[in-house]
């Protein structure tokens, strides 16, 4: 008898959250070159793999994990996820939310994989995301030279 748990729709949706903010934060406007040549587009982000580990982002994950990554940015834009934030991976429509990450979530694989995923990055996800979103939410409001 196999121990694989399939993970609740709730748990999915915690964790392609939890990978919309890493995406938004530690891997847009982090391009480090970009090549044409003829009609292949070369992309290439060097922080890629330290984001990986950063975020403890399992092995058999990664390579899905990547291409997320690579897909965000072609899908809703860099400049996007850069001044909107996870938002920009959020407005998009149910279906092209999940398609984007369903490869990651098969990857991961069970529920306990999820899970212990969730709980090994929260302690980063509190420190490191939510100090980026306040301080972006700073940016944007008016300062109070601004309103004299």
């Amino acid at each position: 008898k196999s121990s694989f748990q399939k993970p609740s729709f709730a748990l999915r949706v915690l964790v392609q959250e939890r990978l919309a903010e890493i995406i938004a934060e530690d891997v847009a406007g982090y391009q480090d070159h970009i090549e044409i040549v003829e009609s292949t587009l070369t992309v290439s982000i060097d922080s890629l793999r330290q984001t990986s580990e950063k975020w403890l982002i399992p092995r058999r994950a990664r390579r899905a994990f990547r291409a997320a990554c690579f897909e965000a940015l072609y899908f809703v834009g860099e400049h996007g996820l850069i001044t909107r934030g996870a938002d920009a991976l959020f407005s998009l429509n149910p279906f092209e939310f999940h398609a984007l990450f369903a490869p990651v979530l098969a990857a991961l694989g069970d529920a306990d994989t999820m899970e212990g995923w969730l709980a090994s990055t929260e302690i980063l996800a509190t420190a490191d995301l939510r100090k980026q979103q306040a301080g972006a939410e700073s940016k944007s409001e008016p300062s109070e030279k601004a309103i004299v």
